[in-house]
């Protein structure tokens, strides 16, 4: 009987078990036209992903049922700061950071730090607000007697902000949602990072915001 290899009879099957741990080498490959990622499709078989553009990633698509190349994302500072307050019973600003246009589906991260360096008044306060320096807040701000932080996550037409102290980390962090219909961020946007000092109390401030697209 003629025979193939090592003795195995012509057509017969060769079992999984049979064939040595890596002894499949990339020659033995069935080529394939242009660049490509070789994935395994829904049913669990052996494909290939044909190549994307420049710059694009293998990402999830949107349905979570298959890879796909799309864009990667970014990350874009889009400002930074830190100050020490004058301790006055005012609001004041640590910064401010402008957005270049309409936001579509990207998100500002926005967070905001305070630490009390000293004094004995009350207590101060964090505000982000959009397009003024006052500290009267389009949005909810959080007034403590100790260190507490901001955390903004801004998409058009909606807001959420995370408020953290060491009391409410004990009680579980919470957040709310607002919607403003007046600022949807189909434009560009300036928005300041303002805080509260009671009388003799100081405070130091330091935010950072940025832009995740994609």
């Amino acid at each position: 009987m003629m025979s193939v290899g090592r003795g195995y009879p012509l057509g017969e099957t060769i079992e999984t078990g049979e064939v040595a741990d890596n002894a499949i080498t990339l020659a033995k490959l069935a080529g394939h036209t242009g660049e490509g990622v070789q994935v395994f499709d829904a049913a669990g078989d052996p494909a290939v992903l044909d190549g994307g553009t420049a710059d694009q990633a293998v990402k999830m698509n949107s349905g979570g049922t298959a890879l796909e190349f799309g864009s990667a994302g970014a990350v874009t500072l889009l400002g930074s700061g830190s100050v020490t307050g004058a301790g006055t019973d005012t609001w004041q600003t640590a910064g401010n950071f402008s957005t270049a246009g309409d936001l579509g589906t990207s998100t500002i991260v926005v967070e905001i730090f305070g630490v009390r360096t000293g004094g004995a008044g009350a207590g101060g306060g964090l505000s982000l607000d959009h397009a003024t320096a006052s500290g009267s807040g389009n949005w909810e701000h959080i007034n403590q007697t100790a260190n507490c932080s901001l955390i903004y996550h801004i998409t058009k037409n909606k807001s959420t902000a995370t408020k953290v102290n060491a009391i409410e980390h004990l009680k579980g962090v919470y957040s709310l949602i607002e919607e403003d219909s007046e600022f949807d961020c189909s434009a560009a946007e300036q928005f300041f990072v303002n805080f509260h000092e009671d009388t003799g109390t100081t405070w130091e401030v330091s935010w950072i915001a940025y832009l995740i697209t994609g």
